[in-house]
């Protein structure tokens, strides 16, 4: 399987576990909404949003191990992340509407609008990218682990074998999952 699938399966489950949330759950109150929206555009809204999912993007790409795979990968995900970008933003309004009451969500929504509210904003991009480092160091050692297990229980084929070899001499025995 190939790198490319590998992002490609992970945002298909994220997307799967997003969906079965919004299925289950009750319609959101259209005040709580309005909250829930107010509360993403105090924490800097898409722009913040935009910077974790390019961090998401960058930890990816950077296991493609070629500049071919790379340049396809981030074309891939710059296409399917604005096309789930807006319905991701609107599932979270959604679930911030179901889960918190009203009362929670204008504490939520006071919280940001403080000094230390608006410190933490301010940090989100950095975190993002401190995040999307980590995620960098634990996606070959993810994938290892799915390929190692996918090929345990199936027959692999020859591609697979050889990405599984590659794997096991770029991450350590003591640093697997």
């Amino acid at each position: 399987m190939s790198k490319i699938a590998y992002a490609a399966a992970a945002l298909s489950m994220s997307l799967l576990f997003t969906g079965a949330h919004a299925q289950t759950a009750d319609q959101p109150d259209p005040a709580r909404l309005a909250l829930a929206r107010q509360i993403f555009e105090a924490q800097g809204g898409a722009k913040n949003a935009q910077a974790a999912m390019q961090a998401v993007e960058q930890a990816m790409v950077s296991t493609a191990q070629t500049p071919e795979a790379r340049e396809q990968m981030t074309k891939i995900m710059d296409t399917t992340f604005q096309i789930l970008f807006p319905k991701i933003f609107d599932d979270m309004a959604g679930f911030y509407a179901t889960d918190f009451t009203s009362d929670q969500l204008k504490d939520i929504l006071t919280f940001y609008k403080t000094p230390t509210g608006q410190a933490m904003i301010a940090k989100q991009p950095a975190l993002a990218a401190q995040m999307g480092g980590t995620m960098a160091k634990l996606m070959p050692k993810l994938q290892l682990k799915i390929l190692d297990q996918v090929c345990s229980q199936t027959a692999c084929n020859d591609q697979q074998k050889q990405q599984l070899s590659a794997l096991k001499q770029r991450v350590p025995e003591n640093e697997r999952l």
